[in-house]
This record gives structure tokens, C-alpha cells and sequence, in this order.
């Protein structure tokens, strides 16, 4: 059984982070130069070039329903990513909060 782990990169001039339930991390700009982005990550098992689409979908399905933006302001970006293996696929959407 292989562990997990979680890799998380804080971008430059970010005043702070938090950590949401599920486990996921938002990010704490102060300046208002900067847009909010949200990403939630897929991984395929499966070798279907169709189920990346789909997984990545998902993930933009599951940061609507959840509303992992709930306490974000000003112009956001959803990101939806599905990784397999060497692969990925991103689908984004842009919301004016």
C-alpha cells in the first residue's frame, strides 16, 4: 500500500493560508491585484482518455455543490484537474463574486 502525501506551493507575495475541511488550502491575498483561483484535483486509474473530461468535470461540479468559494470576493477562477499518469486535463470557469 503506497502512502500519500500532499504537496502545496504557497505563489509569492500570499499573506497567508488556511486550510479548508476536506483537507484542501485556500490562500490569503491581501492586495486586491490578485484574482482568487480554486482547484480541485482528480487522478484517473483508468486508462479511458474519455475519463479525464469527465473527472475533471467532477471537479468543477464538486467546487460549485460545495461552495468552496462561500468566502471569496471579487473575480474567481475555478480550475477542475484530472491527472493520468502523464496526462491531464484542466477545465476552468470564471465567477464574479
Amino acid at each position: 500500500m503506497k502512502g500519500e502525501g500532499r504537496l502545496l506551493a504557497i505563489p509569492s507575495g500570499v499573506d497567508d493560508f488556511r486550510e479548508i475541511r476536506e483537507g484542501g488550502y485556500y490562500f490569503v491575498d491581501k492586495s486586491e491585484l490578485v484574482s482568487n483561483i480554486v482547484v480541485e484535483l482528480k487522478k484517473s486509474r483508468s486508462d479511458d482518455p474519455e475519463d479525464l473530461e469527465k473527472m475533471a468535470e467532477e471537479g468543477l461540479r464538486q467546487i460549485r455543490t460545495r461552495e468552496y468559494y462561500r468566502s471569496l470576493k471579487g473575480k474567481t477562477y475555478l480550475y477542475g484537474v484530472c491527472l493520468q499518469n502523464k496526462k491531464a486535463k484542466v477545465l476552468f470557469e470564471e465567477m464574479d463574486l
